[in-house]
């Protein structure tokens, strides 16, 4: 994907900009593209990032960090955090939208959210099994998971959507 990548930020200054309009500034020291290095859009249609100088800025690839996070499972779990904290927004909105949870109030709601045991899985991990133990229920809050059965695709699951 054209723009997939983690971009660090060494000298110079990059611009947020909405509808041409500067809503922040990404300084030295900072990086941009945490979600959208996996695919995961956390900019709007109108919102863009622009140099606004001669930047100096390390790049890495969505299949280069992968590798990363598999080789060194302390940061990746500080990556995760990271992560998990960007998309928070976005786990009660996909609980409220599915009918099991569509009745509770938003006190119930907060309380599951805080309850919830948050992973973050890198593309090809099997989650769960033909056989393995259910005694839990997952939903997906960004990102895509095929439903295989004998080697062969069946189905997708797209965010907000849940199994278990």
């Amino acid at each position: 994907e054209e723009g997939a990548d983690l971009y660090f930020v060494f000298e110079g200054h990059f611009h947020c900009l909405q509808k041409g309009a500067v809503v922040g500034t990404i300084s030295p020291g900072m990086l941009f593209g945490i979600l959208e290095v996996f695919g995961i859009s956390d900019l709007s249609e109108d919102m863009r990032i622009r140099s606004d100088e001669i930047c100096k800025v390390g790049v890495l690839t969505r299949a280069k960090l992968c590798d990363l996070l598999r080789d060194f499972p302390e940061e990746r779990g500080k990556f995760e955090e990271l992560v998990h904290n960007l998309m928070e927004d976005s786990v009660n909105h996909h609980l409220v939208a599915l009918p099991f949870f569509s009745r509770l109030n938003n006190q119930q709601i907060l309380t599951i959210c805080h309850l919830l045991d948050r992973r973050f899985l890198l593309p090809d991990v099997t989650v769960v099994r033909e056989g393995d133990g259910g005694d839990f229920m997952v939903v997906l809050n960004c990102g895509k998971a095929e439903i295989i059965f004998k080697s062969m695709t069946i189905g997708t699951l797209s965010p907000g959507k849940a199994f278990g």
